[in-house]
């Protein structure tokens, strides 16, 4: 299976009326639907996708000052990509941050869609294009 994953931050500014009056019921680069949009694609192919809500996620990051800090997150949703019983690739995103899922298999290309939309928010920072989090969700392991 070959896997594409997007994450779509929405903009709560985004006025349907206004689409339909301007656009012929589409968004417009004054009234965009989406704050922010990556997609990535899986480039090896996996086996099966697995979701797995409410886990902990343990990040090890380096400081501007160089020092290597450990943290924990928990609350986190996590996508992880499965080939051969082993994960490959794994994504994980602050459960308050998300506002919906959405999947999406198309039979004849053997594609897999899996959509993140995120809330209209500032406060989460983004690591290695995988990882989604909250900055209040943050915890320094000592």
């Amino acid at each position: 299976m070959i896997l594409n994953i997007s994450f779509k931050q929405l903009n709560s500014e985004y006025s349907e009326s206004l689409a339909k009056e301007l656009e012929f019921d589409e968004e417009s680069i004054i009234n965009p639907k989406y704050q922010f949009e990556k997609s990535i694609e899986v480039t090896s192919e996996i086996d099966e996708i697995i979701i797995k809500e409410n886990q902990d996620l343990f990040l090890e990051l380096k400081l501007e000052s160089g020092e290597a800090e450990k943290f924990l997150v928990d609350n986190m949703t996590q996508l992880q990509c499965i080939k051969d019983n082993e994960i490959v690739a794994e994504y994980s995103v602050s459960n308050d941050l998300i506002y919906n899922t959405h999947k999406v298999r198309k039979e004849k290309s053997e594609k897999t869609y899996y959509y993140f939309y995120l809330r209209d928010r500032e406060d989460y920072k983004i690591i290695n294009d995988s990882v989604y989090v909250l900055e209040k969700d943050f915890k320094r392991l000592e």
